[in-house]
């Protein structure tokens, strides 16, 4: 059975906890990987909806960085230049914008969704690149962790998102204080969103949308963030794949030399009990169905103006590909706190 120090050698060439560690998150840890551009999505980018579709005309440069560090910056700043940022503007807007190239996919997988499917999602109104500088780089007043002062000539172009902004609550907020009956109604969409992924029809691989590799922060698959993972055309190769990357994750995921028995169990079994699961025909799946990624929109309210019932709405596609379709339940069952 593969011991911890077995599998540093494996994954990281060395003996030492620590120095895997500090491999995968430390201050020297490789790059994300970056696809070429023209091999990044299939879909055309940029793209428009329809004018006559728009709630207002599309929020300008100059009305997107006006909603930094306002409470509209839905992402509070605290995230890097490299991350997605979500930002309320003109009220009607929820604008999502990064320097790499996830948000492209993110439009890709969001209308696959609004093309194969009835799950609610926000609507996309345009995704294309632009320059500007809606963090602040360019500001005396920037944030501390922006570092030196630039010029916008210094700045890289951003990929933006222009969706419908959504009036509502994340799950795990409103769980607790939710009465029974609430709770079983949002279930119950919930479990329709996920029948209605589930019966797009499958393409007999395993990866994104129109034959590609999956997304590379993607856990599910990935054992470096330096290299294409997929697609995979045999259940095989993907259940290869999955055990790898549960391998490196966990022996990267701490500084201890052994692994802790619950994780030392699992790794006895999962390459043997990966290929003797059922219903492994590909399913398309969100993969990051986490409690803040479930946006409830309320829809009746009582004379106390308290909700009764609510429009369940899924976020952040950036990652969604077709998996085994056990994985579906997996990803459910990691946050149990429901």
């Amino acid at each position: 059975m593969p011991q911890k120090i077995d599998l540093l050698q494996k994954w990281f060439g060395t003996d030492s906890a620590e120095e895997a560690f500090g491999k995968v998150f430390g201050p020297n840890k490789p790059r994300i990987y970056e696809p070429p551009l023209e091999s990044c999505i299939k879909a055309h980018w940029p793209y428009y909806a329809p004018a006559d579709s728009l709630p207002a005309p599309l929020p300008t440069m100059e009305d997107i960085e006006k909603v930094r560090l306002t409470e509209k910056d839905l992402t509070k700043g605290k995230l890097g230049l490299g991350d997605g940022h979500v930002f309320r503007v003109n009220n009607v807007f929820a604008v999502k914008f990064s320097p790499t190239r996830h948000v492209m996919r993110e439009m890709e997988n969001m209308l696959f969704v609004e093309q194969n499917s009835n799950v609610r999602i926000p609507k996309l109104y345009a995704a294309y690149t632009a320059h500007g500088d809606p963090l602040g780089y360019t500001s005396d007043n920037r944030q501390r962790w922006m570092g030196p002062k630039r010029t916008r000539e210094e700045l890289p172009p951003y990929h933006f998102l222009v969706m419908e902004y959504i009036e509502g609550s994340h799950l795990r907020k409103q769980w607790q204080v939710l009465e029974t009956d609430q709770k079983k109604k949002i279930c119950m969409k919930l479990g329709e969103h996920l029948r209605s992924l589930r019966a797009i029809p499958s393409p007999g691989y395993y990866g994104r949308p129109h034959y590609q590799p999956f997304h590379e922060r993607s856990n599910l698959v990935a054992t470096t963030f330096q290299a294409p993972h997929g697609p995979y055309d045999t259940y095989s190769e993907m259940a290869t794949v999955i055990a790898d990357a549960f391998e490196y994750r966990v022996t990267a995921s701490n500084t201890d030399q052994e692994y802790k028995p619950r994780v030392q169990l699992i790794l006895d079994n999962l390459r043997a009990s990966l290929t003797k699961c059922e219903n492994v025909e590909p399913k398309f799946s969100h993969l990051d169905l986490q409690f803040e990624n479930i946006i409830l929109k309320p829809i009746d309210s009582d004379e106390d103006r308290k909700a009764q019932d609510h429009e369940v709405v899924l976020i952040d596609w950036t990652t969604a590909a077709w998996c085994p379709a056990w994985v579906v339940l997996g990803q459910v069952l990691v946050d149990s706190s429901l």
